[in-house]
């Protein structure tokens, strides 16, 4: 099984969040420290057909190609509504602020306890 899928910033990402189908989920290099603006994201569209094994050996071949697994579209979205009702105009920073902290604890952020 071969595997190929498009990649793009983190940033374009964002700023295309609102197309993006419910079935993508984003992938990165597996040695990522932190969430930049400029992290190169993966695209794997869940929404192929493919089937069950097809879809395992596909995501062990992800696995197997340094890359991990970062977020769907559905955790964007929550992410992104977490921020908007603390901060209407939060700023780039507190986007990948709030990226990063849901990325590294699993938890949303809280902008009056950071």
């Amino acid at each position: 099984m071969k595997v190929e899928f498009e990649s793009k910033p983190l940033a374009w990402w964002m700023k295309n969040f609102h197309e993006m189908s419910r079935e993508i989920w984003l992938w990165i290099p597996s040695e990522t420290k932190a969430l930049t603006p400029e992290t190169i994201c993966y695209i794997v569209d869940e929404d192929i057909d493919l089937s069950v094994e097809e879809q395992d050996q596909r995501d062990v071949l992800l696995e197997g190609s340094g890359l991990s697994c970062l977020f769907c579209k559905d955790q964007l979205e929550d992410i992104l509504l977490n921020l908007e009702a603390q901060k209407k105009d939060y700023a780039d920073s507190d986007l990948y602020f709030a990226l990063n902290f849901y990325w590294k604890r699993d938890a949303f952020i809280n902008l009056d306890n950071v």
